[in-house]
């Protein structure tokens, strides 16, 4: 599960390495200048490490976001055992999370000046809408299927 994590730390590491916000050229010259003392050998090295960085996080920056996709999916196929999962915990479970992310959002307070009714309107339409698509969800499964809490998985 950690190595998950590696993924887009790397991800991440890549990424500010080129934008420069880890180590920029100002830094690098301050370094080589005080090794190798002011001079045009000091751009070369500073050059040649930039450009090195880069085309080293570049390459990194591929491999991780590969590696992070085969091992979501390793995750996602083994570990978790999401072949198993019961057919109704979806339709129950989001609406359980959306409805404990509406609460977390009326008490945070609103991001944006706007009356009552329009605030709360958009801040019941998710949780409504998923409610409602899960309850469809159940039905469908129940109807079609004849899945219910007590029989899924042919327990």
């Amino acid at each position: 599960m950690l190595a998950l994590a590696a993924g887009p730390a790397v991800f991440w590491l890549s990424v500010t390495t080129l934008k420069g916000d880890l180590v920029g050229e100002p830094e690098l010259v301050a370094f080589f200048s005080s090794i190798t003392g002011p001079g045009i050998i000091c751009s070369l090295l500073s050059l040649l490490v930039l450009v090195l960085g880069a085309l080293v996080a570049v390459v990194l920056l591929i491999v991780s976001s590969l590696y992070t996709i085969v091992a979501a999916y390793s995750c996602v196929s083994s570990c978790f055992r999401a072949a198993d999962v019961h057919q109704l915990l979806p339709a129950l479970l989001s609406p359980l999370l959306v409805w404990s992310l509406f609460v977390f959002q009326v008490f945070d307070g609103p991001d944006v000046a706007a009356p009552w009714e329009v605030l709360y309107a958009f801040l019941l339409g998710g949780p409504l809408t998923v409610t409602a698509l899960s309850v469809w969800e159940v039905r469908r499964l129940r109807s079609r299927y004849g899945i219910t809490l007590r029989t899924a998985l042919g327990r």
